[in-house]
């Protein structure tokens, strides 16, 4: 049967359809789905599951796969697969020996190791071998010195596979794209092969559909493909490229129509630190009842917002505590195992298996373990530490055990300390539970941030909306980072298509928000550097302020004070205070703290052209030019926080609010105690009053960002 597309523009329904034919196709028990990911697959699966238990019941428990599991489950190997850490440093032992002429030795390390397989892995799966990219690179002439380096890295390390008689993740797809020509077994037996949302097809997945319809001409193959309903919008073209790929072994297509859309309220949310932007999001989930199989959260992975998640659900009491949830490294007994005083003690320099025996003798299991098992049995505080140490401890030792078998793959090989340790950090971070455990205590559903949303939801939180992450920032890529080859760019995407795919995939996701859509942004990220809120933003920031976004300033008509132009005058110097995009030449720059009086210039210039500054204050200038304001300006010392982890901005709407109820009021009173002891007494009773009582009135939008809010008399402890 020919392949069929299935296109339409956002929301057409096209994931729908696919499941539609999926379950048409139960009774027979040889449909498959396939998407790009695997979280994806478990959110189609999820939703079947809810909506038709019958169905799914029929169904195969895999009918819903992610290419990757597709191709690994298909490729069926007899030989070991190397891990990606393995394979990096299997070739980490070839660099000092390959005759390479832009690397010297000594830069040949551990990360540039691991650039190349990554380059590899990519080049391999998409069919390209060494002597394909040998004659690429002779067409180029006698430029590309690195990917010519990478060729013979290339060459040297397919021969130690050889020779070692391992397979890697590229080998994978070659072997599934062999059975599938084969056809050695009933694996390949399908009636039905649905892809869905394959937003870019490589050379791999065209291949493989290739190879299903010459292999299986009875095989009815179908793919979803978004198509464009905007030309002028920054994915257009992206999308047409995608469009005319799967067109080109296409022989039929079913073009669906765009349904009705209703734009989700949009909410932008402001917080001081990830803790609080994971507390916000948790109270958020909490306060509003918020169905958790309709509310998605997109996350991307690894990202540390899922710690800071459950961390502060389970302070909370939102969640049960799971402490095997949490991330290893960190982890208490992990930073001391891995402390700078513990790897000083470690060798310069010495094959792997010396590491590895180091920090298993650091950490020696019966004292250590015995130890946090008798502070389980302490108060919850310190038992839940205990809990995620333990935890850590059993995935330390797992990692110990798969890196005592990656060092036979090296011998005698000497790593450095530094990469030692970078070795075994990495493998932590890949040892956490399974995507399944954590999935199942969430009370939302987790969406890849970056891919376009399949099924729709009712509430979206995309938590850390910023610039560089969302959409990403990624260095220049070391290898054919400025290649015009169509087979070379369809490997390895141009950042000009790579942000296309990601502002498809929120524009997907806003389409599919029926009600409401929370981007929440953080004003520090993890490591207290200044953040910027993303540009998908850009278009919600111009929109007129709201009276929950800066209610000190927009006051119910009846009881204002200010007139008309006055209000706009101020809505418009917050929002500027707020997004940071007031022109410098507008009358209202002033109210940036930018400095406009000649005399004032002229003194600031003279202080600070004829004194030398710091390196720490060129430093601090740089990174945060009101910070140097604040410490090098005007050398004010910072105030203990009476309330911690309450921004600024949320401090003075409350004491400004506290001031304008006050003198609405009292401003007689404010007169008459100047020469009345007894009335200055009563001020402060007064203003202790109204103070209750505003605090009262914020404490439901303030509470969700800070724990300080518990310490207010008459309010619930959070």
């Amino acid at each position: 049967m020919p392949v069929t597309l299935i296109t339409g523009p956002l929301n057409a329904g096209k994931s729908t359809r696919a499941l539609e034919m999926l379950t048409a196709n139960a009774p027979g028990d040889r449909s498959l789905l396939i998407t790009p990911d695997r979280m994806t697959a478990a959110t189609l699966r999820r939703t079947l599951q809810n909506r038709n238990t019958t169905t799914m019941t029929a169904l195969r428990s895999n009918a819903i796969q992610g290419w990757d599991d597709f191709v690994r489950h298909l490729a069926r190997p007899l030989l070991p697969v190397a891990s990606r850490q393995q394979s990096t440093l299997l070739l980490l032992k070839l660099l000092p020996h390959l005759p390479l002429t832009t690397l010297s030795k000594p830069t040949r390390s551990y990360a540039l190791a691991r650039h190349m397989i990554a380059a590899i892995v990519n080049l391999k799966q998409n069919l390209i071998q060494p002597q394909e990219l040998r004659r690429l690179l002779a067409e180029e002439g006698d430029a590309r010195h690195r990917e010519r380096d990478l060729a013979t890295a290339y060459e040297a390390y397919e021969q130690e596979l050889t020779r070692t008689r391992l397979l890697d993740e590229g080998d994978l797809f070659l072997l599934a794209l062999e059975q599938t020509l084969k056809l050695r077994d009933s694996t390949c037996a399908w009636d039905l092969l649905v892809f869905d949302e394959f937003l870019f097809p490589t050379p791999q997945h065209l291949a493989f559909v290739r190879a299903i319809a010459q292999a299986r001409p009875k095989t009815q193959i179908v793919v979803t493909v978004p198509s464009v309903s905007d030309p002028q919008a920054p994915f257009a073209a992206f999308l047409q490229h995608s469009r005319d790929l799967w067109g080109s072994i296409a022989e039929d297509e079913e073009l669906l129509s765009a349904s009705s859309v209703t734009s989700p309220h949009v909410e932008l949310v402001r917080t001081a630190t990830p803790a609080q932007e994971a507390r916000y999001v948790a109270r958020l989930i909490h306060d509003q009842a918020l169905d958790a199989s309709d509310t998605v959260v997109a996350v991307s992975e690894h990202d540390s917002f899922l710690e800071w998640y459950l961390s502060e659900a389970h302070s909370l009491e939102l969640l049960p505590e799971h402490p095997t949830l949490d991330g290893a490294r960190g982890s208490p007994v992990i930073h001391e195992l891995l402390s700078s005083n513990s790897i000083e003690q470690m060798p310069r320099e010495a094959p792997l298996v010396t590491f590895v025996e180091a920090i298993r003798k650091q950490g020696n299991a019966s004292a250590r373990v015995h130890q946090w098992t008798k502070r389980l049995h302490e108060r919850r505080g310190r038992g839940r530490v205990a809990a995620r140490s333990l935890s850590a401890v059993a995935l330390l030792s797992q990692t110990l055990r798969q890196l005592e078998t990656t060092a036979h793959l090296l011998g005698s090989q000497s790593l450095t300390r530094e990469q030692a340790v970078s070795i075994i950090t990495d493998e932590l971070l890949g040892l956490s539970a399974s995507a399944t455990m954590i999935d199942a205590v969430l009370p939302f559903r987790r969406h890849a941030l970056g891919s376009p949303l399949a099924v729709a939801c009712t509430n979206l939180i995309i938590p850390r909306l910023l610039e560089g992450h969302f959409p990403s920032t990624r260095a220049e890529a070391i290898f054919f980072s400025e290649w015009n080859d169509p087979t070379i760019r369809r490997i390895f995407l141009s950042p000009e298509d790579r942000h296309a795919c990601e502002a498809y995939a929120f524009e997907s996701m806003l389409a599919k928000c029926r009600e409401r859509a929370t981007f929440v942004l953080p004003a520090c990220d993890d490591s207290g550097s200044e953040t910027t809120p993303s540009a998908f933003t850009d278009r919600f920031r111009a929109a007129p302020a709201e009276s929950g976004l800066v209610p000190s300033i927009l006051v119910d008509r009846e009881t204002r004070t200010h007139s008309d132009a006055t209000i706009e005058r101020l809505v418009t110097v917050e929002n500027a205070r707020i997004d940071g995009d007031l022109p410098h030449h507008s009358p209202l720059a002033a109210y940036l703290g930018q400095i406009t009086d000649p005399l004032a210039r002229a003194l600031i210039r003279k202080r600070f052209t004829e004194n030398e500054l710091s390196a720490s204050a060129l430093e601090r200038y740089a990174n945060c030019p009101f910070s140097f304001f604040m410490h090098d300006v005007l050398r004010a010392e910072e105030i203990l926080e009476p309330t911690p982890q309450i921004q600024g901005r949320d401090r003075g709407r409350l004491v400004h609010d506290i001031l304008r109820s006050f003198y609405q009021d009292h401003g007689a009173l404010a007169l008459q105690a100047r020469h009345d002891a007894t009335t200055a007494a009563s001020i402060t009773e007064i203003v202790h009053t109204i103070s209750q009582r505003i605090w009262q009135e914020q404490e439901r939008q303030l509470s969700y960002v800070s724990h300080a809010f518990a310490l207010a008399q008459g309010m619930t402890h959070i």
